[in-house]
This record gives C-alpha cells, structure tokens and sequence, in this order.
C-alpha cells in the first residue's frame, strides 16, 4: 500500500504540474 500511495502521490504531482504548464501555455 505504501507504494501504492508514493506511485499516486507521484501522479498527482505530475498531473498538477502538467496542469500548471498547460495554464501557463494557455
């Protein structure tokens, strides 16, 4: 479960960064 959780955490991140890069590109 724990790496579990550190994989999504790591998705999350990218996905809000990708989401930032995509506000700042628009």
């Amino acid at each position: 479960m724990a790496h579990d959780r550190r994989k999504e955490t790591q998705t999350v991140k990218q996905a809000l960064r990708a989401a930032g890069y995509r506000k700042v590109k628009a």
